[in-house]
């Protein structure tokens, strides 16, 4: 399925082409993650996600683009001995994900954007207290993730007064997921997680911009 978001992103790319203006790039960041559900809270699973972009504008203020980047989600519970706790959980999903999302200019160094995202598992792996977990590889964690997400972006030379920042761009972003990874398939706005699963996850990243 990893295949078919990368021809996904080839058509997008073609289509984007045609457009008066078109400029994309690299990009590389970090997560920190965490998953509804699982009765632990907190973004302390950190993770890497990378990959590529492309962007087109549509008028002075607006624009659209899209990406495909590699992604790493999850969750993770340290040991906490203040607490005689010494049990430690971690919990991880790398996704190959292609969000497409719309944007507004606020101005010259600022945009706001929000999209969807979806995504293809391509590796999961589960450990309590060091020892794997066989229960993530049941049926109801599912291979593939419909997620929501919202951020801004800024001009890397605005925060980092450096002539080589001026081709790097800030992106700050919140992603969670609008339909349940595991368990029935359900929407994010349900007032119980029971059996359920969402990934939730405040993401940073530079992309790097070449103009076409």
């Amino acid at each position: 399925m990893h295949r078919l978001l990368l021809l996904c992103f080839f058509i997008l790319l073609s289509v984007a082409s045609f457009s008066q203006r078109f400029y994309g790039g690299v990009l590389a960041g970090f997560n920190g993650s965490q998953v509804e559900g699982d009765r632990y809270s907190g973004y302390n699973k950190p993770g890497v996600v990378g990959g590529v972009w492309a962007q087109t504008d549509v008028s002075d203020k607006l624009f659209w683009g899209m990406e495909l980047k590699y992604n790493q989600k999850g969750s993770r519970k340290y040991q906490n001995p203040k607490k005689n706790d010494y049990n430690e959980f971690v919990y991880r999903l790398d996704y190959v994900d292609l969000p497409v999302l719309a944007g507004y200019k606020y101005n010259e160094a600022v945009s706001f954007f929000g999209g969807l995202s979806f995504g293809v598992l391509l590796h999961k792996y589960e450990a309590f207290n060091g020892d794997p977990s066989p229960s993530i590889s049941d049926s109801n964690l599912h291979n593939w993730e419909l997620g929501m997400l919202a951020g801004a972006k800024v001009d890397f030379d605005r925060i980092v007064e450096r002539s080589w920042a001026k081709n790097f761009v800030f992106d700050m972003r919140f992603q969670y997921s609008a339909l349940s990874t595991y368990g029935k398939i359900s929407p994010f706005f349900l007032h119980t997680y029971a059996q359920r699963q969402f990934n939730n996850l405040i993401s940073m990243a530079l992309f790097y911009r070449i103009d076409f």
